[in-house]
């Protein structure tokens, strides 16, 4: 599900009973923000039912 407040769209998606919700603050375009969430629940349903592990860069892993 993807909606809007005020100028930021947020999306939500439930995927094995998780779930997910977020903020799309880096776009106010609905396009660009629907590719932000399909890409997020793609690698959503890799990682939870899948059993895929994300891969990380050393600087992402080490900042998280």
């Amino acid at each position: 599900m993807l909606f809007k407040r005020k100028q930021i769209w947020y999306y939500k998606f439930m995927i094995g009973g998780k779930t997910i919700y977020r903020s799309t603050t880096s776009t106010a375009d609905k396009e660009k923000a629907q590719e932000m969430a399909d890409k997020v629940k793609a690698v959503a349903w890799g990682t939870i039912k899948g059993g895929e592990q994300e891969k990380y860069l050393w600087q992402q892993a080490v900042v998280s």
